[in-house]
């Protein structure tokens, strides 16, 4: 749901903070009624930094619980947004250990990285620096999924070729095979160890 709709009166941020007021927040009522219109800190530039807080939250706990596991993939695809800017959407794929001691796969979204050029070396570079960039162990990735141009999927000089050069471990998926199935022969020795 988007945080903001056409007008203020229609946008969520504002029906959860009538919510909260509705619910008897008295201080959250005072601060908005009492506030000068300055300081009620409920512009879109607020929102924003709040969109950007709650990023920053939650990629931290997906990265922590990324570290935690004994390997994960990386997925990656390159595309163009609205205003032209070419971008990589970053992800990763790991098994995690739940609270419960079972295991499940989980697959979740890191951000989009801007793109300068659309060459193997520029993304492959890209891709790399972004992991480290969250403190991932490399050594511990063991595939890579992409979809099949040879940009990416070259076996030669593509994106998986580069990366797996410098973690043969990292073994390349096409989209479409990238399914439980990579984890599945993995799963039990991960238990074993855990």
């Amino acid at each position: 749901m988007p945080l903001r709709g056409k007008t203020d009166e229609t946008a969520i941020f504002n029906s959860l903070l009538k919510f909260r007021v509705d619910a008897g927040n008295t201080i959250l009522n005072d601060h908005l009624q009492n506030s000068a219109a300055n300081a009620t800190y409920t512009s879109h530039r607020i929102q924003n930094e709040l969109i950007n807080i709650c990023n920053e939250v939650l990629l931290e706990h997906i990265i922590k619980d990324v570290k935690e596991s004994q390997f994960f993939s990386v997925i990656a695809d390159e595309s163009c947004d609205i205003s032209g800017i070419e971008q990589l959407s970053l992800g990763v794929r790991f098994v995690h250990k739940m609270s419960t001691g079972k295991f499940c796969v989980r697959e979740e979204f890191l951000g989009f990285v801007p793109l300068q050029r659309l060459d193997a070396e520029t993304i492959s570079e890209q891709i790399l620096s972004t992991l480290i960039k969250f403190g991932l162990d490399l050594s511990k990735m063991v595939g890579q999924a992409y979809d099949g141009c040879s940009t990416m999927a070259g076996k030669i000089s593509g994106v998986r070729k580069r990366i797996e050069d410098k973690y043969p471990n990292a073994n390349f998926f096409h989209f479409c095979l990238f399914v439980m199935a990579e984890y599945s022969s993995m799963l039990e020795p991960v238990a074993n160890v855990l």
